[in-house]
């Protein structure tokens, strides 16, 4: 990159993004709501779970549940709103906001639609062999602003609390009274059984676990989008690309002063085995982030992005009807297309549902790399095995003859 070159690129950087004031507030509710259940979390046996993204039954697409905590005794889902200004109840199926300012908005009903969400949580977990019974689980409204007023309909409405009330309610549901707390810390110790109505508490979890939360795009200057990232990950300067696959969080550092001119645009990530990798990226490339709750794909720059968060990494959640990982037997042959190449290896897509992987230490015997392949390009594998690592269903490959 010539001088001129990078002195405009620097430029482009140095483009503040400033954050959203809705997103901020909702951020601000979601951080007091997240302490209580964190306290909450040192004293009782429970597990929580943040932004998790649920299929509908009724119709194609995502809810998003803000918290759902989880205990042997029972399952709570929260909705959080850290509305201010005066609420109030209007018919059946309508609460109206008026702010400070004297603004009206029109809000669906934030109670019925959690429990919406729920039901179909429920759906979701009898589907993937965790059933659950409708009266285990529990619906709540949390409201966190201490400047809000509520009209006599909303607030004598069952499921509706005020943040000082939360963690009262949540112990209510999670662990009855009857529940002392001296047995709560023998069964913490693992010294006393606790029976319970949730008996398989962790293979619900694990099921649980494989819904997605949104991928996370922060850019420069604090500003946050939350959605899906269409890209298969981010190009490197070398061909090859950084997956959800590999990684958790990809950081981007990007000169944006005179001082960091000799400085390459970067990524830093840990990869599968939480060994910090450093790599330049290639330039220009873009983030295509599908936004959450909307129907826009946004094309990001990458100078303008500070770090990328994927939200999930499997990706069975997104091909429901796809063949159980048992059809994949040893010995199969699939004429499929390479979908991914990294430095560990090849993936290659078999059938249009599922990936496999052809590892590096596997092409090396043929005197290949990844580096010989291309994306898009044919390869005929064979399944050498398949199994489950880390909670996440994988099919290894070897070159076929």
């Amino acid at each position: 990159m010539r001088l001129l070159d990078k002195l405009r690129w620097i430029r482009r950087a140095r483009k503040r993004h400033p954050p959203d004031v809705a997103e901020q507030a909702g951020e601000t509710g979601e951080i007091q709501a997240s302490r209580i259940i964190e306290n909450l979390r040192l004293a009782l046996p429970v597990r929580c779970f943040r932004a998790l993204r649920v299929p509908k039954t009724s119709e194609k697409g995502k809810h998003e549940i803000d918290f759902l905590v989880a205990s042997p005794f029972a399952l709570v889902a929260l909705e959080v709103k850290h509305w201010g200004g005066d609420v109030e109840m209007v018919g059946t199926s309508k609460w109206r906001q008026v702010s400070s300012s004297g603004e009206i908005r029109i809000h669906e009903d934030p109670l019925a639609r959690n429990r919406t969400k729920l039901c179909d949580l429920l759906a979701y977990l009898q589907k993937n062999g965790a059933p659950l019974r409708t009266g285990l689980a529990h619906s709540l409204l949390v409201l966190t602003n201490d400047r809000v007023d509520l009209g006599t309909m909303v607030a004598n409405e069952e499921g509706v609390v005020r943040t000082r009330d939360l963690e009262s309610a949540l112990r209510g549901l999670l662990a009855p009274c009857r529940l002392s707390g001296f047995r709560l810390l023998l069964v913490r110790l693992g010294l006393c059984r606790l029976e319970a109505p949730i008996r398989d508490l962790e293979g619900m979890v694990r099921v649980i676990e494989r819904l997605p939360t949104w991928d996370r795009v922060e850019l420069f200057g604090d500003a946050l989008l939350r959605g899906d990232v269409q890209n298969r990950g981010l190009v490197l300067h070398d061909g090859s690309t950084i997956t959800r696959r590999e990684t958790v969080e990809i950081r981007i550092e990007i000169p944006r002063s005179l001082w960091t001119l000799l400085r390459r645009p970067s990524a830093h990530w840990k990869d599968s085995d939480g060994r910090r990798r450093r790599a330049a990226l290639r330039l220009p490339q873009q983030i295509e982030l599908k936004l959450g709750g909307r129907n826009e794909v946004r094309s990001i720059p990458i100078e303008h992005v500070q770090r990328v968060t994927f939200g999930w990494r499997d990706e069975s959640y997104y091909d429901l009807e796809r063949p159980a990982l048992r059809s994949y037997r040893p010995g199969m042959r699939f004429a499929g297309t390479i979908a991914g190449i990294t430095e560990f290896g090849v993936f290659v897509n078999l059938d249009g549902h599922r990936d496999g992987l052809v590892h590096v230490s596997t092409l090396r015997r043929r005197r290949m790399s990844p580096t010989d392949y291309a994306v898009g390009e044919p390869l005929t594998v064979r399944v050498q095995a398949t199994a489950i690592r880390k909670g996440k269903e994988t099919i290894d490959l070897e070159l076929s003859e």
